[in-house]
């Protein structure tokens, strides 16, 4: 347990006994970030328990309890809105969305949209479940939409260092592109004229993250239903649609990022050294062979197809399913 007011050097873990989850906050006219730890308990925040730590601004800390590396801030001092815990324990900071009832996955996570949408991979049936999930985040009031596939493994840790170095007020659409130049398309500006449109857009497959400050911006090809019409105005699908929106409309780049990745690239080039740094990572085919994550596991390939299971032990031994006696 580190005292009260002691200050915590470039790279030090703070254990916060007895405390599940902490948020880090700005101190008015102080140089350093502050740690307030609440605890959490039957599904309810408590009353504050500890008094503050200064904390240098991005500064990872550990909690006892559930194995929790945080990073909150970055150096501009921009805060996050959720912690890895937090996540897993608030329904409101994440959101399945799915074309049918599922009263199993709805029971196990709260928070599940019935889209309504066809269960097709057409464009139409994609940019339909993209625009319930847009006007979905414009109604919380959060910071950030990510979207990711379901057959991503979100690192939540990463994910969140990754924001922490943006402003959620500023124009921010992060993620990776699947082509290596601009996607061509033909844009219907009337009735009866098109014209040649070139943009790049993040591939959904390996998920993106918007800022609040730009999806504000895209309300009106995006909102209320009008991303539906705007791609069909492209006729491409709805990650396409998201960059047409951005880069060609907007005029806001996108910035490129290597640490999404979708099924489309060789996932056995990601080095398990380097695990701890990826915001997403995928599985699948890749030229016609079985398309993973290389990381030493204690499960067998028959009980974890997509390795998740043995990406996620090797990031957070600590969680309760994983074997303890496992070496990674």
């Amino acid at each position: 347990m580190v005292a009260l007011g002691v200050p915590i050097p470039a790279g030090a873990l703070l254990r916060l006994g007895g405390a599940q989850l902490a948020e880090v906050q700005e101190a008015p006219g102080c140089p350093t970030a502050t740690v307030v730890a609440n605890t959490f308990q039957d599904s309810r925040w408590s009353e504050e328990v500890s008094s503050i730590f200064p904390l240098a601004l991005g500064e990872p800390f550990e909690m006892t309890g559930p194995r929790c590396h945080l990073t909150f801030a970055s150096s501009s001092g921009q805060d996050v809105s959720a912690d890895m815990t937090k996540s897993q324990q608030d329904p409101g900071l994440t959101f399945i969305f799915t074309d049918g009832e599922d009263e199993v996955l709805a029971r196990h996570t709260g928070n599940v949209v019935n889209t309504n949408c066809s269960a097709a991979h057409s464009r139409q049936a994609l940019s339909c479940k993209m625009a319930v999930e847009y006007d979905h985040f414009i109604e919380s009031g959060r910071k950030w939409f990510c979207h990711v596939d379901d057959d991503n493994y979100v690192n939540l840790r990463a994910l969140l260092r990754l924001l922490a170095s943006y402003p959620h007020t500023q124009d921010i659409y992060i993620g990776k592109p699947s082509l290596d130049r601009p996607i061509q398309a033909t844009e219907r500006v009337s009735e009866n004229r098109v014209r040649p449109v070139h943009f790049w857009f993040a591939t959904g497959g390996a998920g993106f993250c918007i800022s609040r400050g730009l999806a504000l911006k895209m309300s009106p090809w995006a909102s209320g239903g009008h991303f539906m019409s705007t791609a069909e105005r492209i006729r491409l699908p709805d990650d396409c649609t998201v960059g047409y929106i951005v880069e060609a409309l907007l005029g806001v780049p996108l910035i490129r990022s290597g640490l999404f990745h979708s099924h489309l690239e060789n996932l056995q080039q990601v080095p398990a050294s380097k695990l701890h740094e990826q915001v997403t990572l995928s599985y699948g085919m890749f030229e016609n062979k079985r398309n993973v994550v290389h990381v030493k596991s204690p499960f067998s390939v028959e009980a974890d197809p997509s390795r998740f299971r043995s990406i996620h032990c090797h990031l957070y031994p600590d969680t309760p399913w994983c074997p303890r006696t496992a070496i990674f």
